[in-house]
């Protein structure tokens, strides 16, 4: 990965602006892939080579791609760009009425080069039929933005999904009580310039736009002409009169008065007026215009047909279905707004004239209907567990007291640990064996989110893996629209859904996901500067900065160093290294093959191999290693490190058989050995098991029942046994449970954790 340049602030770009940098861009790239640039002379090459480049996906977070790839943001009636379903239909579930036949590379070329050559006022028009203008990324002769659009599985999965999940379904707050209805006051309520408009206030603003005049821009509220300038890219900051003067300015010239046979806008309000009032003003409506009615028919015509066949059912004096049927959760309909009785009768809500079926802003943002799931007492078990659950080196521990005020902010990394480990164990244990049939729903519709997420990650993708992580979501969305009723599916939630298709097309999420160049960000604001944008060149001072780092680290890695400098560059590594942990060292290790991953030891003393395990060679029935060998504390693979128990307890904790397509068992390092012949590599683990529950006690075992919650096993140690090193699977995470779930044993909760282990996750695959 390399720096190509920074883009100027304070603030992010227009389309026009983000459209004059990607022109620079545009323009490298169409000469290195034709003809390409030849090298006179390069490392591997000293008589020359000649490259050619190309840029296939577009990778960022959810405002930026569709910034620079020309769609229209996720906020507009066009929030997706994989299929046509509109904003207000976006709970719609069933994939099969998306038509998802979206436009061609061609159809989508075209319609862009209309918008380029259009005027002001016709791109207004095309945007929203289309929401699709131009981008310069569409220069490229290669670039398909059909197909090389992706979506961040970082945005979209961790910090949408799960976050959304925990902090807004769920109300995680140590302050509040479970059950209760989420306390108003306590909620954060946001700015009234950071609330989104209603759609009706954007429709009369768009009609003003369009037909209205230019003072009459002056009388639409701030959030709104924030909103017109998002979806038009414009800046959208500053004062009110700079909004209205970047909107005027943007359509000048083109604010005409309506034609007569177009209704006004002020006789449109009126008309709506009447017709939300209805049966009261039904004659002073009829005595209005035709224009006004036939605009007035073409608002209301998704709903028109169907509220007189119920105002046709009514006066016959015919009973309507029910609107609190019992729902049957498996006819449940895949829209999310429909419901099934248990006789069989659907009843479908239609919204009455001016009536909504989505919750208004007010209630969402004041937690109507919401009731706290995560509050201080489940919170304070997760607490208790988190100080007692075991996890190897390599995983990042959560923040302390997470849930509460002074936890801080949660990396997208530390969610993925939160949603996957400490919460899985603590609300398995909670309520699994509940009473409250509420728990158990919703532990059930949780369990497949994580189940998803797990899939979603993982190295090593087949299409049986894929289906899989599109039934969990795809459940799992479903079980959100009938356990919370009151929200609605987010954009991120939807994309998710169609990360089916870029796992098919792009592989594993690790090729390809955000967290590195996030990193890189990171990287860049640590960097000392004067906050002086522009003329005082503070993105120049960055980008010399990152350079002269980046010279100094490939310095430090090359055998060409001087032996002089090493202890210097060995200080430097020393101060300037960062916390490896987590999803940064599965990144470090993508590039790695596969099966390519050795252990690899210390020096150390050669010493006699003990009796003890020279008896585990004649037990197993396996060969002799050699009398003298060379014991180790830990080894190391793939930048993972396995220890004894004696070293590191978390680190000792392993994974061993055919997990997760077969039998496996799990237990703690007790010694490591190898020959000390430099040519006999083979590594050899002594390895104290945990004894599997027996076949009367797994179905006491809650944790069995999800298949990425781990399971039970005895808290007893059994014999030694002796493995191979390509035996070892993972390390798991794990908790002592004491005597629970009904056992007379004291077990211990295993959750394997195979994230990081490349070349053995590679070979259960294919075994």
């Amino acid at each position: 990965m390399f720096l190509v340049g920074i883009i100027p602030g304070p603030s992010k770009p227009s389309v026009d602006q983000i459209n004059g940098i990607l022109r620079i861009v545009v323009d490298d790239l169409l000469e290195m892939w034709d003809p390409g640039v030849y090298f006179s002379r390069t490392h591997r090459y000293p008589r020359g080579r000649l490259v050619r480049c190309a840029m296939i996906p577009l990778v960022c977070d959810l405002p930026a791609i569709r910034q620079m790839s020309g769609y229209a943001g996720h906020s507009s009636k066009h929030f997706c760009s994989f299929c046509k379903l509109k904003k207000e239909d976006i709970n719609n579930l069933n994939m099969e009425q998306w038509d998802i036949g979206r436009k061609t590379w061609q159809e989508h070329l075209e319609i862009a080069t209309r918008w380029k050559e259009a005027s002001p006022k016709e791109r207004i028009k095309i945007f929203q039929e289309h929401g699709i203008r131009w981008s310069e990324l569409l220069r490229l002769p290669y670039w398909d933005p059909t197909r090389f659009v992706l979506i961040d599985s970082m945005h979209a999965l961790l910090l949408g999904c799960i976050r959304r999940h925990l902090r807004e379904l769920w109300g995680m707050n140590a302050t509040w009580v479970e059950g209760k209805d989420l306390p108003e006051a306590s909620v954060r309520q946001p700015r009234k310039r950071d609330l989104p408009p209603s759609e009706e206030d954007l429709e009369k603003a768009w009609d003003i736009m369009q037909y209205g005049k230019a003072y009459k821009l002056h009388e639409i509220k701030v959030a709104v002409l924030r909103e017109l300038c998002t979806q038009l890219d414009l800046t959208s900051d500053g004062s009110k009169k700079k909004l209205t003067k970047r909107l005027c300015e943007y359509v000048r010239g083109y604010m005409l008065p309506p034609p007569p046979e177009t209704p006004t806008l002020e006789e449109m309000q009126k008309a709506q007026k009447m017709f939300q009032s209805l049966p009261n003003y039904f004659k002073a409506l009829g005595r209005k215009r035709k224009p006004i009615l036939v605009h007035l028919l073409l608002r209301y015509a998704r709903h028109f047909h169907e509220n007189l066949m119920e105002d046709a059912v009514a006066s016959r004096g015919e009973r309507l279905p029910s609107m609190t049927s019992t729902t049957d959760t498996s006819s449940m309909s895949t829209t999310g707004t429909s419901s099934t009785s248990t006789t069989g009768a659907s009843s479908t809500h239609v919204p009455r004239a001016g009536e909504t079926s989505e919750m208004t802003t007010s209630e969402l943002t004041s937690g109507a209907g919401r009731k706290v799931v995560l509050g201080r007492e489940v919170l304070s078990e997760l607490w208790n567990d988190g100080d007692q659950i075991i996890v190897p080196s390599w995983l990042g521990r959560l923040p302390p007291r997470i849930g509460s005020p002074q936890h801080g902010k949660v990396s997208a990394d530390q969610y993925r640990s939160l949603c996957t480990i400490y919460l899985v164990t603590t609300l398995i244990r909670l309520w699994a064996k509940s009473d409250n049939a509420s728990d158990k729903d919703i532990l059930e519709n949780y369990m497949h989110l994580v189940a998803a997420i797990n899939l979603a990650n993982l190295r090593t993708l087949t299409d049986e893996c894929i289906a899989q992580y599109h039934s969990h979501m795809r459940r799992y969305l479903l079980g959100v629209r009938q356990l919370y009723p009151w929200t609605n599916i987010t954009p991120s939630q939807h994309l998710s859904l169609h990360l089916t298709d870029i796992l098919k097309r792009f592989g594993p999420v690790h090729a390809w996901r955000c967290f590195p160049f996030e990193r890189y960000n990171g990287m860049l604001q640590d960097i000392n500067v004067n906050f002086r944008f522009g003329e005082r060149q503070l993105e120049k001072t960055i980008l010399q900065r990152f350079c002269m780092g980046q010279n100094i680290r490939a310095l430090a890695g090359s055998a060409d160093l001087q032996s002089e400098l090493a202890p210097l560059f060995a200080a430097f590594q020393n101060v300037w290294q960062s916390d490896n942990r987590g999803t940064l060292l599965s990144d470090l290790l993508a590039a790695e093959a596969a099966d390519g991953a050795q252990f690899t030891a210390s020096n150390s003393t050669p010493s006699a191999l003990k009796p003890e395990h020279v008896a585990l060679f004649a037990q197993q029935g396996k060969p002799l290693l050699a009398h003298r060998v060379l014991y180790q504390s830990s080894v190391t693979r793939s930048g993972v490190t396995y220890g004894i128990l004696s070293s590191s307890e978390g680190n000792s904790h392993v994974v061993y058989g055919k997990y997760p397509y077969g039998n496996w068992g799990c237990g703690t390092i007790q010694a490591i050995f190898k020959s000390q012949h430099q040519e006999d590599q083979k590594m050899f683990f002594v390895v104290e098991p945990f004894i599997p529950l027996s076949s009367k006690d797994e179905g006491g075992d809650p944790y069995r029942k999800y298949p990425y919650a781990g399971r039970l096993f005895y808290d007893v140690p059994g014999k030694h046994i002796l493995l191979k090193s390509d035996h070892i699977v993972c390390h798991f995470a794990c908790m002592h449970m004491g005597v629970a779930f009904g056992l007379d044993t004291e077990s211990i909760h295993v959750l394997p954790l195979y994230r990081v282990s490349i070349s053995s996750f590679h070979i259960i695959l294919h075994d």
